[in-house]
């Protein structure tokens, strides 16, 4: 199998796991993605995805990280932007960052 194949369902699988509430198997396979060199189209729905599992596994920290990643580089993974701000908000306020829980929360609302 060649590596953007590997990458490609390495990437699906991660997703598929996070749909199915499997996520430490979502996180490993997505982790993988990421060490075998993530393709950029699949990089948006890695990271995003790999945020997600983080935040389901309590992992706060590493979910934001990803999670700012994805705010980041929103228009060149094609992210919404507003789902983005609406994870940001709810993980910063699990970690107790208020300020920023609002701030995101306020980011979140259309215009």
């Amino acid at each position: 199998m060649k590596l953007g194949e590997r990458i490609s369902v390495l990437s699906n699988l991660g997703i598929c796991s996070v749909k199915l509430k499997q996520y430490e198997d979502a996180r490993d396979y997505l982790l993988q993605a990421c060490k075998e060199g993530v393709t950029s189209e699949w990089q948006g729905h890695v990271h995003f995805y790999l945020a997600l599992s983080y935040a389901h596994l309590k992992l706060l920290q590493e979910s934001k990280r990803e999670f700012q990643r994805c705010e980041e580089h929103a228009a060149e993974y094609q992210l919404p932007l507003a789902q983005v701000y609406a994870w940001l908000s709810k993980i910063c306020k699990d970690l107790g960052e208020k300020d920023d829980s609002e701030r995101y929360s306020r980011m979140a609302r259309p215009i």
